[in-house]
């Protein structure tokens, strides 16, 4: 660039933009898709020059990838149902059986001590 000196020093602000979509699995919360954009660019406006764009890179999950990860959380969606549900149910169930139990015993009569 003309009139500028090799000696000295000009401000030049690097800058990175990201913009991402996260698909998300609402029962499990497990992310299932992830497409991210990345701008890369340079602020050279101190030189005259303006804002240069050196590149963009975009990326996202094959295919497979999200099917496979579909598959995982629906395994992982049996195994929170049953960590969520059944094994309090049975916690339950078995409490007020332990609870009857005990009701039974406390309430039953105790016979007499046979005389000497």
């Amino acid at each position: 660039v003309a009139g500028l000196v090799d000696t000295q020093g000009y401000p030049i602000t690097y800058l990175d933009q990201t913009t991402a979509t996260i698909v998300g699995e609402p029962r499990t919360g497990s992310i299932v898709n992830a497409i991210n954009s990345d701008t890369y660019s340079v602020d050279a406006s101190a030189v005259g020059l303006g804002k240069i764009k050196l590149a963009t890179i975009t990326y996202k999950q094959v295919p497979e990838n999200v099917a496979k990860v579909m598959d995982d959380t629906a395994e992982n969606f049996g195994l929170l149902n049953m960590v969520g549900l059944w094994i309090p149910l049975g916690l339950l169930i078995g409490g007020v059986i332990i609870a009857l139990i005990g009701l039974i015993l406390v309430l039953r009569k105790k016979k007499p001590a046979p005389a000497v």
